[in-house]
């Protein structure tokens, strides 16, 4: 179990860790990493659950998950990976994450806990591409497509996951907004 100093809990396969700083917990909490228990379709290597699911941190914890280059898609590059949370059956790449290309990993701070796992994010056929910024920051949101071919975004969480948004928004992949 990890308390109130802290500590690093790492996967059984060793492709996965959580560095829990000093102060994210306030009492003693048993912390696992494992392989996700459902194949999750991720578009690299495997998913794993940090658990409890629903922890929730006083301080952003770091989440590690090691990749295998060999496996990048066609046309994708390394530094087209983040760090991808399921939410919903959907994965959504991780706000600030990043890519270590010489060691092989992907990193990012979240505030809770939920199945993780490494994705592409790009301007590679079939998948995302960054763009515009929304009105709200907002994360864990509802993403629907309309039938106009228009993305409406609605409600989720602030940027420190404590107040949710009361809000929708439209984004036009024509014009980028």
């Amino acid at each position: 179990s990890i308390g109130s100093n802290g500590g690093i809990v790492t996967s059984s396969d060793g492709k996965a860790a959580d560095n829990i700083p000093p102060g994210a917990l306030s009492q003693d909490t048993v912390i696992t990493v494992a392989v996700a228990s459902n194949p999750f379709p991720v578009n690299i290597g495997t998913a794993y659950e940090f658990r409890p699911s629903g922890t929730v941190f006083g301080k952003p914890v770091t989440i590690l998950i090691a990749y295998n280059p060999s496996t990048l898609p066609s046309g994708a590059n390394e530094s087209d990976l983040k760090l991808g949370t399921l939410v919903g059956g959907q994965w959504f790449s991780v706000a600030g994450s990043g890519v270590d290309t010489a060691s092989n990993k992907v990193s990012g701070k979240t505030s809770s806990f939920s199945t993780y796992g490494v994705m592409v994010v790009g301007n590679i056929a079939g998948l995302f591409s960054p763009t515009g910024s929304m009105s709200t920051v907002r994360q864990r949101h509802m993403v629907t497509l309309l039938p106009n071919g228009k993305v409406l975004l609605a409600g989720g969480f602030n940027d420190t996951r404590v107040f949710s948004v009361a809000n929708a928004e439209i984004y036009d992949p024509d014009t980028g907004s």
